[in-house]
């Protein structure tokens, strides 16, 4: 699957214990927008210790599955 082979997408029903570590990765959304950091000018999710400095109060999440091992996790604010 794009962009890479194989895909290090893993998708999963029931979210580990650890899938809200430091190092998840969180596709969070504001309204219609979505939060992001770029870096080098492409944009990707931020992490769980980045979205924890905003003052943000989340209204909804789940979780996905892990992406080349870390938790990825859904998530409108």
């Amino acid at each position: 699957m794009w962009p890479t082979e194989p895909d290090p997408f893993e998708s999963l029903v029931a979210a580990p214990e650890d899938a809200d570590r430091d190092d998840a990765l969180y596709f969070a959304y504001m309204g219609e927008e979505i939060l992001c950091i770029s870096e080098r000018g492409i944009p990707r999710p931020v992490t769980r210790d980045e979205f924890r400095w905003l003052d943000v109060d989340v209204s909804w999440r789940a979780f996905m599955g892990r992406g080349e091992g870390r938790p990825c996790l859904a998530l409108a604010a």
